[in-house]
């Protein structure tokens, strides 16, 4: 859920540099009626180094919260598809698995 919930920022961060892009502020409330208040305009370098942070915080949460492998999704929900337990005894013998969890219960 947190992933989800980090991705869909990061998708809102991309829409947010386009839209400044466009010089349209509706996804900064505060902003956009201070602007209307005042009759104000932002000069190209402010919207510059808005965009600037942007990116910058786009960029640190991909590398903070990097995309996961899809072989680990099972790590996040082991009770959803099964198709990793394939997997791993695909790499293991069913006669070693069972020697060695045999193994394990007698405390060898």
């Amino acid at each position: 859920m947190c992933r989800t919930k980090i991705k869909a920022a990061r998708l809102k961060m991309e829409l947010w540099c386009v839209r400044l892009d466009r010089q349209e502020f509706d996804c900064f409330p505060t902003l956009a009626d201070f602007l209307l208040a005042a009759e104000e305009e932002l000069d190209g370098g402010t919207v510059a180094a808005f965009k600037e942070h942007l990116q910058g915080l786009h960029f640190q949460l991909g590398r903070y919260f990097p995309e996961l492998d899809a072989g680990f999704e099972w790590i996040r929900n082991p009770f959803g598809d099964k198709t990793h337990i394939e997997h791993v005894s695909s790499k293991l013998p069913r006669d070693r698995l069972t020697a060695l969890w045999t193994s394990h219960l007698m405390g060898h």
